[in-house]
């Protein structure tokens, strides 16, 4: 995940799944599927920190859950709170 503070009311974000990593569509499909609905979950938590995000998708989110995905996202989110 690369994150920019902004001057925005809310957080913006975008999803990367780059062919590179993952050959098949549906592969790069699923997993911005799988990052939007993780991000979806927390949208409450990261709209007030005021960050622009891009998450990138690796290989090994085909093999997680969204719950696995959650638990990162909410370490990630800590960390932005207490720096920002």
């Amino acid at each position: 995940m690369v994150y920019l503070k902004n001057d925005q009311e809310k957080s913006r974000y975008a999803f990367v799944a780059s062919k590179k990593n993952f050959k098949k569509s549906v592969d790069r499909n699923r997993a911005k599927r799988l990052l939007r609905e993780a991000v979806r979950l927390r949208l409450n938590l990261l709209n007030d920190l005021k960050y622009d995000m891009i998450f990138i998708a690796k290989k090994s989110i085909l093999n997680k859950k969204v719950y696995d995905i959650l638990s990162k996202l909410d370490t990630v989110i800590g960390k932005l709170k207490n720096n920002g």
